[in-house]
């Protein structure tokens, strides 16, 4: 139970400003010890790494965005987690992902009250929910519970090594259900002196994607290979890298305007603008 309330523990740090857990020189770093239930920790620093060009573009470093909350301290209702569901509204990482407290107990059955503005996607499953219900959702110890808000435009880093600096390939996946933007903000130089900027518009009647620098001519983003993936039940989900992507452009800093295929359907889940609560595990 020690090891995996750490874990538990563990998933939540990763996603706050003070994380300090990662330094190679700490002996008790999951990567140096024996304990099997420590090596999963490995798996939410990598996702956390991907996650770097959306962290570093929506206030997750303060240089970019001082004004940008990175995150808000996780609550919930109850010590029960089993009876009662696990406020959503107060724990986010930016302003798009959620990060749900788990038990340290794996179950397939936890309980997670969805805020009503917003449609919701399962980061790790793709399956869409309506605001304002209660869902249950899947929390095994290897993963931390993570819904993302619907439009959402989320930049990931096209590996897990780290190196998620410009001019890296760029994983951008779209949460369909409304239109959407993002704004990516990028260093430029060696010294990270420079910054430049892509505009990401997400349109979801037309299903087209824009994507356009924006900034002076002197402070334009580098060319970058971009993967993108429209995520949908079972398509784009999760922190394998890489997906096999529904389009995949050399980006060379001129506007662009894509059109994505349909997405596929989404069988047993509600439409976003459905009031009605689901159970996903029974």
């Amino acid at each position: 139970m020690a090891s995996a309330l750490f874990t538990r523990w563990f998933q939540l740090q990763v996603f706050t400003p003070g994380f300090r857990k990662h330094l190679a020189a700490d002996p008790s770093a999951p990567w140096c010890s024996p304990d099997p239930a420590q090596r999963l920790l490995v798996d939410v620093i990598r996702l956390r790494r991907r996650l770097t060009p959306y962290a570093e573009s929506s206030g997750a470093d303060q240089d970019l965005a001082p004004h940008v909350p990175r995150a808000r301290a996780a609550s919930r209702r109850s010590a029960d987690f089993t009876r009662d569901a696990v406020s959503l509204g107060p724990q986010s990482f930016g302003p798009s992902l959620r990060v749900i407290p788990a038990p340290p107990a794996a179950t397939e059955a936890l309980p997670v009250a969805l805020p009503p503005e917003n449609g919701w996607i399962d980061f790790w499953t793709g399956a869409a929910y309506a605001g304002g219900q209660t869902v249950r959702v899947a929390a095994p110890l290897e993963q931390v519970p993570i819904f993302v808000r619907a439009g959402t435009i989320l930049p990931l880093a096209a590996g897990d090594e780290g190196a998620a600096r410009a001019p890296c390939p760029l994983e951008i996946r779209i949460y369909p259900g409304t239109d959407g933007s993002f704004l990516l903000r990028e260093r430029i130089d060696e010294k990270y002196a420079g910054h430049a900027s892509i505009v990401f518009e997400w349109d979801e009647r037309e299903r087209t994607l824009r994507v356009g620098p924006l900034g002076s001519p002197k402070r334009q983003a580098l060319p970058r290979r971009l993967k993108i993936i429209v995520v949908h039940l079972g398509r784009g989900i999760g922190a394998e890298c890489p997906q096999r992507p529904d389009l995949e452009v050399d980006w060379q800093g001129k506007p662009l305007r894509l059109g994505l295929p349909p997405s596929a359907p989404r069988r047993n889940i509600p439409a976003l603008h459905s009031p009605r609560a689901v159970t996903v595990f029974r």
